[in-house]
């Protein structure tokens, strides 16, 4: 997708023939460029370069915390108002862009997640979502999972560490079967490994109301569980309010 400004469109920086005036360093690059061009596309920049701040002095600003590569792609779209914004380049990109405070290339890195939401992805995009304060597509990306979960299609869910898969289960609100058939299919990509992890994954599920029949009748029905006398005994004393 092809990504173009607003604000820019009415100043229209043009990129000048002299030599460049300021440099932006990120990682172990360094990348030439011109303050007028910068004050006019970013808020960012003309805080920085339109006083007497360190970063003018020098000649010179250290992004940290960003890639290269996403740099170069904002530095592309202060100087010609566009730039190609793909799924693939939006991970590093919005970053940058919300640091630059390119607020119309931040705008087109959500379409271009709007527009590619699908069931393989929809991990990925809801973290994104969160991070980036994208409460819509949040939404969107949630409501998927929930509800046309299918493990075979969750390409990024399966690449998860136990810390990653915590995180998913604590803060996407699954409904406890749901959230039992994420645990039991991510344990079975490497059950000689994983099963260890299974009491600590069980007690992430919603136990202040009562478990449903149904929930019951998949954990008696699952051997992964059953083979823990950890679980068992949880469950014994969650069933019977026996201190656990």
């Amino acid at each position: 997708m092809e990504a173009k400004g607003t604000k820019l469109d009415k100043e229209s920086p043009q990129k000048t023939k002299n030599e460049s005036d300021f440099t932006i360093k990120v990682g172990e690059e360094s990348i030439p460029v011109h303050q007028n061009v910068l004050i006019a596309a970013s808020d960012y920049f003309r805080a920085m370069l339109s006083h007497d701040t360190k970063e003018r002095r020098e000649g010179f600003v250290d992004m940290k915390e960003v890639k290269p590569d996403a740099v170069k792609l904002c530095i592309k779209f202060m100087y010609t108002c566009a730039t190609t914004v793909t799924v693939e380049t939006v991970p590093n990109l919005l970053p940058a862009a919300g640091i630059m405070q390119l607020n119309a290339l931040s705008e087109n890195c959500l379409e271009v997640l709007k527009k590619n939401l699908k069931a393989k992805n929809c991990i990925s995009v809801l973290k994104l979502a969160r991070t980036h304060s994208f409460t819509d597509l949040e939404v969107k990306a949630l409501e998927l999972f929930r509800t046309k979960y299918n493990f075979g299609e969750f390409e990024d869910f399966a690449k998860l560490e136990k810390e990653g898969l915590v995180e998913r289960i604590s803060n996407c609100s699954l409904r406890n079967e749901l959230a039992l058939e994420v645990i039991i299919n991510w344990i079975k990509l490497n059950v000689e490994e994983r099963s260890k992890d299974i009491l600590e994954l069980v007690k992430l599920l919603d136990w202040v109301t009562p478990p449903s029949a149904q929930l019951l009748v998949n954990l008696w029905s699952e051997p992964i569980f059953t083979d823990s006398q950890e679980c068992k005994k949880f469950l014994f004393c969650h069933l019977t309010n026996v201190d656990h």
